[in-house]
């Protein structure tokens, strides 16, 4: 069996890096600013807008799911090696965050992928 600290690592390193590690506010910020993008986009019916903000949304949430991962790990290697409470205390903030993006995320992209779904086959 895998240990878990291998298993996350590894995990990690299959999704793709973030230009830059953002955090879980700027996250969030910016999937709404996404959001309203394709809801415009939508309501214009213009699919290629709304389907090139679906596969941009998807990237995030790729990147994000990387990011929570990683800190994951940051934070299970941390208490397995005995760091001082408050750092573990910023990790477990930090990847509580970065779950709550993730799931706004996630929710966002269903709703992107099923409105490029509508209008692609809409023609």
């Amino acid at each position: 069996m895998i240990a878990k600290p291998a298993l996350l690592a590894a995990l990690a390193m299959l999704i793709p890096a973030s230009a830059h590690a953002q955090t879980a506010e700027e996250i969030i910020d910016g999937a709404a600013s996404l959001s309203q993008e394709m809801e415009s986009a939508r309501r214009l019916r213009d699919s290629k807008a709304v389907c090139s903000l679906s596969l941009t949304i998807n990237a995030e949430h790729k990147a994000t799911r990387r990011l929570m991962l990683l800190t994951a790990k940051k934070t299970f290697d941390g208490i397995e090696g005995g760091k001082p409470a408050d750092d573990i205390k910023n990790l477990s903030g930090d990847l509580g965050g970065y779950i709550a993006a993730l799931d706004t995320l996630a929710r966002l992209k269903g709703r992107a992928d099923m409105a490029c779904l509508m209008l692609t086959e809409a023609g």
